[in-house]
């Protein structure tokens, strides 16, 4: 019985893994299809990602991170045996002279060239912290410049903002002329009819071909804008755009956002303030003595015996104290000096945030204004429509001219305009808002 129930387990186990490797499958082909159908449209978020991988300022930031390692293993050798080989010939045109005043000695004199291979080995015991305090600077001014290239990277988002929102105003305008187009191409047929049965004069005709000419003479220009634009976006993102792949208007929550110092100048004004507290306490570390332990080792003709004039090999060691007065007293001034940058510094981040905050509400007002206008645009399309109707009716009956028509269907396609142009330009500042907060999609 127990075994009966052991392959039940073992069926129904088996079963369940060949489902899940089925719904696997199926579910890679949805999300093969799905990625096609993304792949037709130009998100503003990919854009964004494809700048942080593929822009040439991207390179900049790892290029940054290599020098600030080569900078620190460069101090860190400060820690190491300073090692240093001399050699040195030397020819003195006078030379001391000893006599010695002993019955049948002889005179005692140098050589006037001299020679000297050396070996100098010096070792730092205690230098206050001066090495470690160089390499905290030193990754200070590396996060400053950093912070200053995600600055030039925000810039680049910014323009990017700008370049994606006039593709999609021209694709709006160009949609537009193209319902226009439509319109007017409608109404041409039903004023040729009327024509060719001698209820319009042929002059109707002519006015609505003529307009219908300068339509798609605007279309031209506009296509020819919305070109130029794809090739600017595709530039900045690296990848080569297609002037027909549509680009998705975003759609933003400003509920979701709060004001925050995520903006890269707040993270430069922090870098900033980090340099300058290294910098303090380096000066700090002036006040102390330095402390190291020294030898050489050197091959030379004289040696130490200066009166030998043959070569030999010998040696010196020791310690040596340093202590640089000037230094020390200047400490006070120099880290006066630091602090009064710091606090330039905090005015600095005051002032930006003040600009910020004054082009936060700019903003936020011009997005209170859009979504007002938004409803009431609506309301204009649907009235306009009306009248557009009952001209068009008029137009076929000989009631009104083509001119009158053309007048009330431009006001309609104006209208449509507006409205269209409208919520590009809503999606755009809020786009900008968050930009200036500092967040990314």
């Amino acid at each position: 019985m127990n075994s009966k129930k052991s392959g039940r387990a073992r069926f129904t186990i088996l079963i369940l893994l060949i489902s899940v490797f089925f719904l696997s499958d199926i579910s890679k082909g949805f999300a093969g299809i799905l990625q096609d159908v993304y792949t037709d449209s130009l998100s503003l978020e990919y854009c964004y990602n494809r700048i942080e991988q593929t822009y040439p300022l991207v390179d900049q930031l790892k290029m940054e991170e290599q020098i600030s390692e080569l900078n620190r293993r460069v101090i860190r050798t400060g820690n190491l045996p300073q090692l240093t080989v001399t050699g040195q010939v030397s020819y003195q045109s006078e030379i001391p002279e000893v006599d010695i005043p002993i019955p049948n000695a002889q005179s005692v004199t140098m050589s006037k060239d001299q020679y000297s291979v050396s070996l100098d080995i010096a070792q730092k015991i205690f230098d206050g912290g001066r090495i470690r305090k160089r390499e905290d600077i030193a990754d200070a001014q590396s996060r400053e410049n950093r912070s200053e290239t995600e600055i030039d990277l925000f810039v680049v988002r910014q323009q990017l903002n700008r370049v994606y929102f006039s593709i999609l105003l021209s694709k709006r305008q160009m949609k537009n002329n193209n319902t226009l187009i439509e319109d007017l191409t409608e109404q041409l047929k039903k004023v040729r009819s009327q024509v060719e049965n001698g209820v319009l004069l042929p002059g109707q005709k002519f006015i609505l071909e003529a307009e219908l000419l300068r339509i798609r003479q605007d279309s031209t220009t506009i296509m020819a804008n919305i070109r130029a634009g794809y090739d600017m976006l595709g530039e900045l993102i690296n990848e080569e755009v297609s002037a027909d792949r549509e680009l998705v208007l975003p759609g933003i929550n400003l509920s979701e956002y709060t004001i925050s110092k995520k903006r890269p100048e707040y993270r430069l004004f922090d870098s900033k303030r980090t340099t300058i507290e290294r910098m303090k306490e380096m000066e700090q570390t002036h006040i102390f003595p330095t402390l190291s332990a020294f030898g050489t080792t050197a091959w030379a003709n004289p040696g130490l015996n200066i009166f030998d004039d043959s070569f030999n090999l010998h040696y010196l060691v020791g310690m040596r104290l340093q202590w640089n007065f000037w230094n020390a007293v200047n400490t006070g001034d120099n880290k006066a000096v630091l602090k009064i940058r710091q606090s330039k510094i905090e005015r600095e981040e005051e002032s930006f945030t003040r600009q910020m905050r004054t082009e936060l509400d700019k903003i936020k007002r011009t997005i209170e204004a859009l979504e007002m206008n938004l409803e009431k645009d609506k309301e204009i399309i649907s009235l306009r429509k009306r009248v557009v109707e009952e001209q068009a009716s008029k137009l076929e009956n000989g009631v009104i001219t083509s001119t009158e028509y053309i007048t009330e269907l431009n006001n309609l396609s104006r209208a449509r305009l507006t409205l269209m142009l409208r919520q590009v330009q809503l999606s755009k500042q809020k786009i900008d808002y968050i930009t200036t907060l500092g967040y990314k999609l």
